[in-house]
This record gives C-alpha cells, sequence and structure tokens, in this order.
C-alpha cells in the first residue's frame, strides 16, 4: 500500500580545535571529555552553509526572509536549521517505510560525506552528553476523509488508539541512554505530555498546524522517537506506525486499547533494559511486549479484511514485527545489529567487562557516544565491520537514493521542477505544498509568475498556474 511517511531528524555536529586527521580516533582528541556532543550553533551555520556552496553535491538551494539558507538536495532531502538551531535533515515524501530507511541512510551518508570534507564529524543521536536533546520526529499522513470526524478531533482520536502502542514501540525503537543504567530510550526520561504545554515540553505528539501538509490529508507528526543507527530499527519503526496509523484511519483499532497510564508505562519500559536482557523482572516491558502483540494480532486480522491493501512491504513489516515481538520474549541478543539499545548494551557490556570497569566509568560513557558517531570511526560501523551487524537496506537502493527522489511522491514532482529553474528565475517560495517563482516576459514588460499548487503528497504530475504582471 502507498501511505505517505517520513522522518525529520536532528543531527550533532563536531568540529575538533585542533589540526589533527578526523580519521583519528574521535577520542583522542575529546579525551577525558564527557562533553562529546556539545556542538556550538555557530558550527550548525557553519556546516550548513558548506552544505549550500557543495557544488559536488548538486544542491538546489534558495533563501527567504525566514529561513536565512535552506538546501533542497536533488534527492529531494531539504537541509536546514531549526528552530531550536539544530541542523536538522528533512527526508523526502516517501510511500512507504523501506524507501524511508534508504533516505535516512543515505541522507546521513551525504551529510557525513560533507562534514569530513569540512573537517567535523556527525552525531546522530536523539540526546547529548549535556542531556539536552535532538529530534527524530516521523511524519504519518491521514485522509480527512477517512476520520469521519473531523480535523479537531484528531488529536484526541489519535491520543486514545495509536499512544499505547508509541510507548511500548521503544521495546525495539529505541536507541538507549547510559546515564547511572543503560536505559532503552533517549526521550523517554524527558517525555512527560501527549502534547507539548511549552514550546520545550517533553511530548509524545507535535500539535502543529499542518493543513499546508495537504488539502485532503492531515499530518500526524510524532515526536516521541530516538534516532536510530541501526536502519532494521528505523524500518521497523517507521513501518510498524505506518500499519497503525492505517487501521486507525479505517476505525479499526477498538477502545480495548486505550490505556490512562501511558507515560508512566513509558517511563517503566525505559528503566527495564537490564530486566529485559537478563530475563529478570521486568513487569513493564511484559505489559508493553503483550500490547505490541495486541496491535500485530489486530494488524494480521486487519490485512485480512483488506488484501487489496497488503503488498510485499506490508507483509515484510508483519513478518519483522512478530520475529522482534518472539526474540525480544525468548532471546533479545538475537536482535543485536537490529536493534540499538540491545546493540549497544551488548557492546558497552562487553568492553566494560574486559576493562574491568562498571557501566559510569567514563570511558565506558564514551563508547557509548562513539556508538552514535556516523562514518567509519563510530562504534556501530565498528560492529559492522566486526560482523555483528549488518545492512538491512540494499547498498544499491541508498546509492540511487543520494541523487534521485523516491518516483511515486510529490518529491520528484518539486525536484524537477526546482532543478529546471535552478539560476533561470527568482524562486519566491519554495516548500512541502507550493512552488511559486517569476520569469520576465519576452515580448513586453514585466513578468509572469508561475505557481505549482502540490497539494496531494503522491502526486507526480501538476500543471502551472500563470499571473502575468505588465510592470512599469
Amino acid at each position: 500500500m502507498k501511505r505517505i511517511c517520513s522522518l525529520e531528524t536532528e543531527y550533532g555536529i563536531l568540529f575538533p580545535t585542533n589540526k589533527r586527521s578526523v580519521s583519528e580516533k574521535i577520542a583522542s582528541f575529546v579525551k577525558g571529555s564527557l562533553r562529546l556532543f556539545h556542538s556550538p550553533i555557530s558550527s550548525n551555520y557553519a556546516l550548513l552553509e558548506s552544505i549550500r556552496d557543495d557544488s559536488s553535491m548538486n544542491i538546489l538551494t534558495f533563501e527567504t526572509a525566514r529561513e536565512k539558507v535552506r538546501a533542497y538536495w536533488l534527492n529531494g532531502v531539504q537541509a536546514y536549521i531549526d528552530n531550536t538551531r539544530h541542523l536538522e535533515l528533512a527526508l523526502p515524501e516517501c510511500s512507504n517505510p523501506y524507501d524511508v530507511a534508504v533516505y535516512d541512510a543515505a541522507a546521513t551518508q551525504i551529510l557525513d560525506e560533507i562534514a569530513r570534507r569540512n573537517g567535523g564529524l556527525v552525531i546522530k543521536s536523539s540526546i547529548d552528553s549535556w542531556g539536552a536533546t535532538r529530534g527524530c520526529h516521523e511524519n504519518y499522513f491521514l485522509l480527512k476523509d477517512s476520520l469521519h470526524r473531523g480535523r479537531e478531533w484528531l488529536p484526541q482520536y489519535v491520543n486514545l488508539y495509536m499512544t499505547p502502542f508509541l510507548v511500548s514501540r521503544i521495546l525495539f525503537a529505541g536507541a538507549g541512554c547510559l546515564t547511572d543504567k543503560l536505559e532503552i530510550s533517549q526521550r523517554a526520561r524527558t517525555t512527560q505530555n501527549f502534547f507539548p504545554s511549552s514550546p520545550t515540553s517533553g511530548c509524545i505528539y507535535s500539535s502543529k498546524d499542518d493543513e499546508r501538509f495537504s488539502s485532503n490529508g492531515i499530518r500526524l507528526h510524532v515526536v516521541l522517537g530516538d534516532a536510530n543507527m541501526a536502519d532494521y530499527a528505523t524500518f521497523l519503526k517507521v513501518g510498524t506506525a505506518w500499519i497503525v496509523t492505517t487501521m486507525i484511519e479505517h476505525g479499526f483499532v477498538s477502545s480495548s486499547f486505550v490505556r490512562t497510564d501511558c507515560i508512566n508505562l513509558l517511563h517503566g519500559i525505559s528503566n527495564e533494559a537490564d530486566a529485559v536482557m537478563k530475563n529478570g523482572s521486568a513487569i513493564n516491558s511484559a505489559i508493553g511486549l503483550n500490547i505490541q502483540k495486541a496491535y500485530l494480532s489486530l494488524a494480521n486480522d486487519f490485512f485480512a479484511k483488506h488484501s487489496d491493501l497488503e503488498d510485499s512491504v506490508t507483509r515484510c513489516v508483519l513478518r519483522e514485527w512478530e520475529f522482534t515481538l518472539d526474540c525480544l520474549e525468548r532471546n533479545p541478543e538475537a536482535l543485536i545489529g537490529k536493534v540499538d539499545w540491545i546493540t549497544k548494551y551488548l557492546l558497552l557490556d562487553a568492553f566494560a567487562k574486559s576493562e574491568k570497569k562498571p557501566l559510569t566509568d567514563e570511558s565506558v560513557k564514551l563508547a557509548a557516544s562513539e556508538y552514535h558517531l556516523v562514518g567509519a570511526n563510530g562504534l556501530y560501523a565498528e560492529a559492522v565491520r566486526a560482523g555483528f551487524c549488518s545492512s538491512f537496506v540494499r547498498g544499491e537502493d541508498v546509492k540511487i537514493a543520494m541523487q534521485t527522489p523516491p518516483s511515486d511522491t510529490r518529491a520528484a514532482l518539486r525536484t524537477r521542477i526546482m532543478e529546471e529553474i535552478k539560476e533561470k528565475c527568482t524562486l519566491l517560495i519554495a516548500n512541502w505544498h507550493l512552488l511559486r517563482y517569476n520569469v520576465p516576459n519576452t515580448d513586453r514588460w514585466g513578468f509572469q509568475t508561475i505557481e505549482y499548487d502540490l497539494h496531494d503528497p503522491l502526486m507526480t504530475k501538476c500543471s502551472p498556474r500563470i499571473t502575468d504582471s505588465t510592470g512599469v
């Protein structure tokens, strides 16, 4: 089935202060420092300027008064500084979760290449060693007509029927957070509300006004989520939510899934990493696992009744979902390389034992930080080379995604138009749903304003609207 989904990920950028090669171990120039992820705001802007000016990436760019620099890559990815001054990459609209995992890998690889050419390193983590959080937000498209209740009812509807799924999903979507112990999720401890009570409050959903996303649908913006190094986790995280939103849209999730203790359950699950790995008393995680099994069972029933929506991607999600839940219950170690928090737990535990250090030792915390270092020097990359981890997405798909946008969404149309007009005219507006630019009249004074209304995220064709201005 084709349903729009996507990710927006905030990255940390680290620039060494000395002249040593960035290919050296990161520990060598941050020795003794636990503030590994501290990324000065000036570094974010400096790298974004480098992204804008890097001609080797064939980047489409423009400037507006609202956002000084926003870079559109030819593969549909947008790079910009967000409202909290983080460097953020927004993936193009994808029609399925496999494409999301592919474009996430492609965007991260492009960013890493640009950063290294400019002497920097990229951190893909949702928390830094100062305790500040970065976002990895998910977008899902819901048709207004299918909700039957109107746009204003969506927050209450989703909060009732999707929140239990999201808080228990950290069992396979968490990236792991090392404090005085290893916690399953990086964002769980800062999440206190369903919707934001303030601009900086930790929440599960964003209450943004997203009419601009589509004229016939609504963007569900999920804030509760960690940035994953394992592409398997990215695929399963997005894929399961992709299916659950589909069931919610069809009114298939019943009131039996509603819970009133979701925030407490989220915190409880996140604190039980050790119990899950050692088959201990993981009460909250057992509850979470049963919740996931119930949603999986419902999903199997749903596709049995809606076979027209089933395809190879949905079957893959269902198969891997069942496999992962079975491993979590019987043999969590089988998920090394697939689930980040488990991979991190096993690697750090082995490292601490080999060094005869406790998990709270600074050297272990530094190793935990290095897990999220993108590129060849990161701990996750070392685990891949050692054979502990393997890529879920195909390398050839990532190479294609580094150069071209998804062909079955408006990202391809938007990119094609921007490529055609690059350096030929003044681009006035460029965002998800609208392109507007001016071209001079060839036979008289004035100019023409050409506008493309990209109202449908799945559209691949669009005729322009042309307005003529005679000028003076």
